[in-house]
């Protein structure tokens, strides 16, 4: 099976973190510079959980107001229309980002 194949199959998302899931492009459109890869995953090799949600730092920054939030909404969807993700059900927690 090739990665097209895979691409195709109908897929459901159960647990999707809004904040976790926004593209590259969008947090770069969002603050206004370039974003690294580095800046958004950990390592291979990553043990901490600390470490793993520092990476949605800079996400919930993008969400820090109702065009954010709404952009954020449509680029996930869009995301996930890609690969064929017919069922989704996306959490987010706005008490989190209000003092970001």
């Amino acid at each position: 099976m090739t990665r097209e194949d895979i691409i195709k199959l109908p897929k459901v998302e159960l647990h999707c973190h809004l904040d976790g899931s926004l593209s590259r492009e969008f947090v770069e459109k969002r603050l206004g510079r370039q974003v690294g890869k580095e800046e958004l995953s950990v390592s291979d090799d990553c043990t901490s959980l600390a470490e793993y949600l520092e990476k949605f730092d800079l996400p919930g920054q993008c969400l820090r107001d109702e065009e954010g939030l709404e952009e954020a909404g449509y680029d996930v969807l869009r995301s996930m229309k890609q690969e064929n993700v017919i069922y989704s059900e996306i959490r987010f927690a706005p008490p989190s980002f209000r003092d970001r």
